[in-house]
């Protein structure tokens, strides 16, 4: 069904190499001092699209939040939104752009954000990682499932006026990619009119498409078996990958894959 979508899978050697990236010594986004704030516990996992009608980045990130909650033993997440001009000075908004919502798919957790800007309605899709309590089931079925693991949400920020400041926030009430198994780390990129979104099911890598921005079916003829990798740099799971588009008809895509081992040691590869 999905023919035609092909990666390669190779070692480093053929890749860009670690020395050909340069890593800046400055913290971009710093930690909060206040332990009451969002960003309290730090930052992580950012994604970054780019805003081409006021010529700006625009960032998401995941936050532990402070708070608690006792169906959700993994700790609260949930996002956080910065924008810069030159990629390297952010500013980050003085609260999270989503928290989790009782009684939803991401009542515990949304993190792992993947962006992506539409210009035509000047709105930006988030795409993330989404976990429910444990005892999800414990009062009435859901329609998406009783696991923890619910799959990949997605939420549209819309921003509106000169400043681009958001407008309105609206969150899809059910997964746009159901997974009740333990998966993170999706990737958006889209070819002609088709959609894609790369993500891990430990220990491999899987491909999900749509030709909407909802409603994913995994492609599972194109996924990526870690036994696909060197085993010296991946023996026991692929994870975060970052997709890029390639002008190949071949091989439309280029993935930047990490690399874990029993060591708890990683590597990069690009496929």
């Amino acid at each position: 069904m999905w023919a035609g979508l092909l990666f390669s899978v190779v070692g480093v050697a053929s890749a860009q190499s670690p020395g050909d990236f340069t890593i800046l010594e400055d913290i971009l986004i710093e930690s909060s001092e206040d332990a009451e704030s969002y960003m309290a516990n730090g930052v992580g996992a950012p994604s970054v699209a780019y805003d081409s009608r006021r010529g700006r980045y625009l960032m998401a990130f995941e936050v532990r939040l402070p708070e608690s909650r006792e169906y959700c033993p993994q700790g609260v997440w949930g996002l956080g939104l910065a924008h810069s001009t030159d990629g390297i000075h952010w500013m980050t908004a003085d609260r999270p752009l989503l928290r989790p919502r009782e009684g939803s798919f991401f009542e515990c957790v949304a993190a792992h954000p993947s962006v992506v800007y539409n210009e035509p309605n000047d709105s930006l899709y988030v795409f993330y990682k989404s976990e429910q309590g444990a005892d999800a089931c414990a009062d009435e079925e859901r329609s998406w499932g009783c696991s923890r693991y619910t799959g990949v949400g997605r939420a549209t920020v819309r921003f509106g006026g000169g400043a681009g400041f958001p407008r309105a926030i609206t969150v899809l009430g059910e997964p746009v990619l159901a997974r009740a198994t333990n998966m993170g780390f999706p990737r958006f990129v889209r070819q002609g009119e088709t959609n894609y979104l790369m993500f891990t099911e430990p220990p491999n890598a899987q491909i999900a498409v749509s030709t909407s921005f909802r409603d994913f079916e995994v492609a599972a003829d194109v996924a990526i078996p870690v036994s696909a990798a060197p085993a010296s740099w991946a023996e026991d799971e692929l994870f975060n990958p970052a997709v890029v588009c390639e002008d190949s008809e071949e091989f439309p895509f280029k993935a930047f894959i990490g690399g874990r081992n029993v060591d708890g040691g990683s590597l990069i590869l690009g496929g």
